[in-house]
């Protein structure tokens, strides 16, 4: 088949977008496309090769051959990053992110990285940058799809004769593929980006061009045309798609149809001539090189950073992985991709077992290091006992949250098992709240125990205290259902007298709009026209980062653990809104409050450790030990109800009596 430099040039126009996208860069917010685009000539080339073959009587179209190809094609450079990239995850990473790297190595080995991060998590989901090997699920695509497309076309050739009537059948099967795709967008968004059914019609389009199903263009002017308006839709899909876009469904179509264009559009048109330049054919041939570089390094990078990475610190890491692009592709791509000269029969046999046999060594030697990194746990023992428990973190919640917190579409009963404090009373406290309220309850529940109390808590997962008329339009679905029935049954429960409101009001507001505040109002004044104390938590600094994960780098690299935090100023603008609309919630006389951040916050800074313990167990949430930690802003409401001294005090926290 006659080389095509201006699908070369084509490869260029993907792999660009897609590392300006991974790069950050706003103009690219739609550059995740450049993999359609990949789809769609290696569907053209592969197919094209195999019709070759099979389509022409004097050749004969080998399995064997095929799939030396594809280990030749993938392997080298594939298994080269591996190696690189688990050397320094070694070296970057927390042990929890290198048993989460360990497991996915043994998926990418295995061809099933796509499947292994479609069952962890969303593409855009804000931790995906923690993942070195995400942007392999592409290749487990696209080799899902070449484990089993050559025998199908060597059926339907052998059935069908002529390749324009198997391109038809193909045709049929890219229009059942789209059709699934375009329904799974909408009902498993996961499993439509990353499983190979709703993306082989990508790659079915390219093979639908290869066998001349689609009728050549009659005129040069036509062929121009087509190749400008392919190329305008690639813009388009790169400048208009964002994360946000249904992706691929439909949308697809633009990235998919604007590549088809241009191949179809043949090799004579200005804008081949364009993509034949020497530039883009460079960048072509390393595209598949640095698509594999960029984003391992990117990730680590990002990683071994406190900070964000800044555009000239993801300039020179990008610079770092086009260098090794341009090196792997030359003395390690270059010579193993084609197999040497053909020899005799025994020769070529020979050649083949090693190369086959080369590439199940690969493959066992990551599955095994895979195996042994995440049966390991992440080889704690490289790292300092320090940096180890602020690691540990991340699991510093509630231990009791698998029974008493929800998280599913039922209506939660109002549980008489979940309290926390003395076994031996019954709750006169109740902690109502979303997820936010989990660990609370633990902390309070020890203040109770104290007083010979005990701590109801009553929490939900993205269902805030006030969803009982709409529903969190973001939450859980049995929220409003929820909501109702615990207020029904907190104002009947003659035992209860205080209720602790709690809720990440930022969360609430993103979900429900200012309502919300609306709702809640109603919610604590119902419950004060009860008879039950009303307190309203007021909202705790959020971050941008995990809080353990940053700490324990932070430790690892020697930095000052006091510094990881938020400035003062800066939390104010951030909960300003919802601290106004709390406010006015407390016109009311009988509501009143507290506010965490008097522990966690001095005048210049909010912090993230204190007393040897980080304060969150992710980026908003906080730990059982920072629970404990803003526990003292609580202690006025568990003294003594017949301690009159305590009045003054209780009533600068807003409750309404001396109890």
């Amino acid at each position: 088949m006659t080389h095509r430099t201006d699908i070369d040039g084509l490869r260029a126009l993907a792999i660009i977008p897609v590392v300006l996208y991974h790069m950050g860069v706003p103009a690219f917010s739609g550059g995740f496309v450049g993999v359609d685009i990949f789809f769609v000539i290696s569907g053209f080339l592969i197919t094209s090769l195999i019709a070759r073959d099979l389509g022409q009587p004097d050749r004969r179209f080998s399995l064997t051959n095929f799939y030396e190809r594809r280990i030749r094609r993938i392997f080298p450079a594939l298994f080269t990053v591996l190696a690189v990239t688990t050397v320094l995850a070694v070296i970057v990473l927390l042990p929890r992110d290198l048993s989460a790297y360990a497991k996915s190595l043994v998926a990418t080995a295995a061809f099933a990285s796509n499947i292994h991060f479609f069952r962890q998590a969303g593409y855009f989901d804000t931790e995906a940058y923690t993942k070195p090997l995400l942007h392999t699920w592409s290749l487990a695509v696209e080799e899902q799809f070449y484990l089993f497309f050559p025998l199908l076309m060597l059926v339907l050739f052998r059935v069908l004769k002529r390749g324009a009537r198997v391109g038809i059948v193909l045709a049929g099967l890219a229009l059942a593929s789209f059709a699934w795709s375009v329904w799974t967008v909408h009902t498993r968004p996961d499993a439509a980006f990353y499983l190979a059914p709703a993306r082989a019609w990508e790659l079915l389009l390219g093979s639908v061009l290869a066998l001349g199903v689609v009728p050549a263009f009659r005129t040069a002017r036509s062929a121009h045309a087509a190749g400008i308006l392919g190329v305008a839709l690639l813009g388009l899909a790169v400048v208009a798609f964002s994360h946000s876009t249904p992706f691929p469904g439909v949308a697809a179509l633009v990235p998919c149809l604007g590549a088809a264009l241009v191949i179809h559009s043949g090799g004579a048109t200005p804008i081949h001539r364009v993509l034949s330049s020497a530039p883009l054919v460079f960048i072509g041939l390393i595209s598949y090189s640095l698509y594999l570089w960029h984003w391992s390094l990117l990730s680590l990078a990002r990683h071994w950073s406190l900070d964000p990475l800044t555009m000239p610190q993801t300039v020179a890491v990008v610079g770092v992985a086009l260098l090794a692009s341009v090196s792997s592709w030359r003395f390690i791509e270059q010579p193993l991709r084609k197999p040497a000269p053909r020899g005799s029969l025994g020769a070529r046999s020979k050649r083949r077992k090693r190369v086959f046999g080369l590439a199940a060594a690969a493959s066992s030697i990551a599955l095994l290091i895979g195996l042994i990194g995440a049966s390991a746990d992440g080889l704690p023992g490289r790292l300092g006992p320090d940096v180890i428990a602020l690691d540990a973190a991340q699991q510093d919640f509630n231990d009791q949250r698998p029974k008493c917190h929800a998280s599913d579409r039922a209506v939660v009963p109002y549980r008489d098992t979940c309290r926390f404090g003395a076994t031996d009373s019954a709750p006169r406290y109740a902690v109502w709240g979303d997820s936010h309220a989990a660990e609370l309850a633990v902390a309070l529940g020890e203040l109770a125990a104290d007083a010979g109390e005990s701590v109801r808590m009553i929490t939900y997962s993205a269902c805030p205290p006030g969803s009982v008329r709409g529903g969190a339009r973001g939450g859980t679905g049995g929220c409003a259902e929820h909501d109702r029935a615990t207020l029904k049954a907190i104002s009947e429960d003659t035992t209860v007298f205080l209720v602790f409101l709690v809720a990440r009001y930022s969360q609430a507001r993103q979900d429900q709009g200012d309502v919300y505040f609306v709702e809640l109002g109603r919610v604590a004044r119902a419950l004060a026209d009860a008879g039950k104390e009303v307190v309203l938590v007021y909202p705790s600094p959020e971050y941008q980062f995990s809080v353990p994960i940053q700490l324990a780098r932070a430790a690892y690299r020697g930095a000052n653990l006091e510094m990881i935090g938020l400035a003062r100023e800066a939390f104010e603008a951030q909960r300003s809104p919802f601290v106004r609309a709390l406010d006015a919630i407390r016109t009311d006389r009988r509501i009143g409050m507290v506010d965490p951040s008097r522990r966690l916050c001095d005048e210049s800074r909010c912090r993230t450790f204190a007393e040897g313990r980080a304060l969150y167990f992710d980026d908003d949430h906080l730990s059982l030990s920072g629970a404990r930690y803003v526990g003292s802003a609580f202690v006025p409401f568990f003294r003594s109800i017949d301690d009159a001294a305590d009045l003054p005090e209780r009533l600068a926290y807003g409750t309404r009596t001396a109890w």
